[in-house]
């Protein structure tokens, strides 16, 4: 036991020697005070030893491979449905093939050039630096999707013991730029005459009645393609849009297109018919519009609207809404999470909704409607089914 001066002379003594502040040691008498405060900073010291090892051996665990040989095994595995979710999509592998590897070598490319050829240098930086490089040329939307595909291929050489976790981490954390879909509407909604032209300037002519399906149920272009008698329920005159193991939707959940009139479920079964005659797929029905955009703009009547095959689904969304669909319903329909997308990059600025009953699909209305029609008639859909 110390008291007195002599205890606060040894408690500062032993707090400059142990690295404490004096006010945990000044006026403490008891030495067995000073010797857990030892003790404690023994186990922190021992602590930070053990975790600078583990760092060591998880660095050690990593073993390197080639860049490209990284991205070869990461698609290799996607396509093959070896991975987290659902088996992806044929347009999805091109889509991750395009941007990793591309004509002009992609993400590979882009590393090889920075001299950085091992799975253990893709990092943050090389994925900020090829972004920036690809930003003059690319849109935003197309940034985003790159950034997607890097991600992917971050959390797959994470799980293979090819990137350590921060570097994953660094990656998964980048933001990708501001999208430009919010610019979609100042393009406007295509008018009934523009539609027409469209659909007749299609070819082959198998695509008409798939383009004319997509406008009537507001389907996106790789969900009018699959569509199957499974998804036809007549009796409650709703079409349902189902993931399987097959089709996933993009948000990766089934939803329901209720109000569907006879017509487009004869216009329906067409499509299916058509589908097992001729080999229907999203490259093909996409391949189809820029011929038909081409052939419209050689005419002097060019498809105006940028995003091609989405055009229609903001016309759908329109048409809803003009003909007095509540927005809630609309955004069900259209399988969206929040009504501000549907109402900020689907639905068109154009006049006044039409004031009137919900009852069935939304058609388009003539743009001159006599005065002796009445109100159903008036929103009859004008398109008809190609002979």
């Amino acid at each position: 036991m110390r008291s007195g001066i002599w205890g606060i002379r040894w408690g500062r003594r032993n707090s400059r020697e142990l690295g404490v502040s004096i006010i945990e040691s000044t006026g403490q008498s008891e030495r067995d005070i000073a010797e857990r405060v030892l003790e404690q900073r023994r186990h922190e010291a021992f602590a930070q030893v053990g975790e600078a090892h583990r760092a060591d051996r998880a660095r050690a665990a990593i073993r390197p491979i080639g860049i490209d040989q990284l991205v070869s095994d990461f698609l290799r595995a996607y396509k093959c449905g070896e991975l987290r979710g659902r088996k992806p999509a044929q347009s999805t592998i091109e889509s991750y093939i395009a941007h990793l590897l591309g004509e002009k070598g992609g993400l590979v490319q882009f590393a090889k050039d920075w001299e950085r050829e091992l799975s253990n240098q893709f990092d943050r930086v090389l994925v900020e630096r090829w972004l920036e490089s690809q930003a003059r040329s690319k849109s935003p939307d197309t940034l985003r999707l790159k950034l997607v595909a890097a991600r992917r291929l971050a959390d797959y050489a994470r799980t293979r013991g090819l990137l350590s976790a921060d570097t994953a981490e660094g990656i998964r954390l980048l933001r990708p730029p501001q999208s430009s879909r919010g610019r979609a509407r100042v393009d406007g909604v295509p008018s009934q005459a523009e539609i027409k032209s469209l659909l007749e300037a299609l070819s082959p002519s198998h695509w008409q009645p798939v383009a004319e399906l997509q406008l009537r149920l507001g389907l996106r272009r790789s969900e009018v393609i699959v569509i199957d008698h499974a998804w036809l329920d007549e009796s409650a005159g709703s079409v349902r849009v189902l993931v399987s193991d097959h089709f996933d939707t993009k948000n990766h959940s089934s939803r329901e297109v209720d109000g569907v009139d006879p017509e487009t479920f004869g216009l329906a079964k067409d499509v299916i018919e058509l589908r097992e005659k001729h080999r229907l797929t999203v490259r093909g029905y996409a391949e189809a519009w820029k011929r038909a955009c081409k052939k419209l703009e050689r005419g002097g009547t060019p498809w105006k609207f940028r995003n091609k095959t989405h055009a229609l689904r903001g016309a759908y969304a329109t048409a809803s809404r003009e003909a007095g669909i509540p927005l809630p319903i609309v955004r069900d329909r259209m399988g969206h999470q929040s009504e501000r997308t549907t109402e900020r990059h689907y639905v068109g600025r154009t006049s006044e909704p039409v004031p009137g009953p919900f009852a069935g699909t939304p058609r388009f209305a003539p743009e001159e409607p006599p005065d002796d029609e009445s109100w159903a008639e008036v929103i009859q859909f004008p398109l008809r089914r190609p002979a």
